[in-house]
């Protein structure tokens, strides 16, 4: 076992069910992923986080953590703490690292200010500087990176990068796909039900589907062309719409490389917001 993997061997949620329905899964997180967490209101994100924290009572299924757990339910920072004593939080963060924490949450000019006094975002900044702070090795984010502007979130992921070098788990609930996208696996809940579970490439290739416009003035060889192909095949504005399993981009190729009178196919991969408005439609 290596340095990183002995810091945190795993975080596994067994058969995990909260108030009695669906929200079962089995899986586990190794040293240093990240867990995207994905669901509209009221899904069970913020429950499977308190699972996690030990703070719900599973009605079955266990929680498992080789290493210590951290989670701030939003909007529960003291209205009197300041950023410049959250970066001080625990003894291991030198002078230097809260500098770093609080200019990288961009509260380095507000650092002697109240909670209390801080914008919304900032405040969601502060909360995200207690999380960077802390010195457990599995962080519980609950929608803090959501309202962080995209210049903080910038500065913000770059340490949550080094977290994971580190060892560091992150499980982050949140509604952007762009933060889905960076993350190693995904848990996408509805009413309390696990929709998918599992790594982010995955959910891209069971469930969206790749698109391609083709630009031509003689449809019906085209489509006699990619009939073997398509999934299916519609008129477009610009040509002809083709929906396309995954791997199925062989038909592009054909087309591209010159069959017919064929203009050009502008392709479009599938994407993890498709994906994700697919499974919670």
């Amino acid at each position: 076992m290596n340095a990183v993997q002995s810091r945190v061997d795993r975080v596994a949620l067994s058969q995990v069910r909260l108030c009695g329905r669906g929200l079962a899964m089995t899986l586990s997180l190794a040293a240093g992923q990240r867990l995207a967490v994905v669901g509209p209101g009221a899904s069970g994100k913020s429950r499977l986080l308190r699972a996690i924290a030990g703070q719900d009572r599973l009605e079955e299924g266990s929680v498992h953590s080789e290493g210590e757990v951290f989670f701030l339910e939003p909007g529960t920072l003291s209205p009197r703490s300041k950023p410049q004593t959250i970066a001080k939080r625990t003894q291991e963060n030198s002078a230097s690292q809260s500098t770093e924490l609080l200019v990288a949450t961009r509260l380095w000019d507000v650092r002697a200010h109240s909670v209390s006094d801080l914008s919304p975002s900032q405040e969601a900044a502060a909360e995200t500087l207690a999380l960077l702070s802390s010195s457990a090795d599995v962080r519980l984010w609950d929608g803090q990176l959501d309202d962080l502007d995209p210049w903080t979130f910038d500065s913000v992921w770059g340490h949550l990068e080094k977290g994971s070098s580190a060892g560091v788990c992150d499980v982050i609930a949140t509604h952007r796909p762009e933060i889905v996208e960076l993350c190693d696996a995904v848990i996408v809940l509805s009413a309390l039900e696990v929709r998918f579970a599992g790594r982010v490439e995955e959910l891209l290739t069971r469930v969206s589907e790749t698109e391609m416009i083709v630009r031509t003035e003689h449809q019906g060889a085209v489509r006699a062309l990619v009939s073997p192909f398509q999934v299916s095949v519609q008129r477009h504005p610009e040509g002809l719409l083709i929906r396309a399993a995954e791997g199925q981009a062989l038909a592009a190729r054909l087309l591209a490389e010159g069959y017919g009178d064929v203009e050009c196919i502008v392709m479009k991969p599938a994407s993890v917001g498709a994906a994700l408005r697919t499974l919670i439609a």
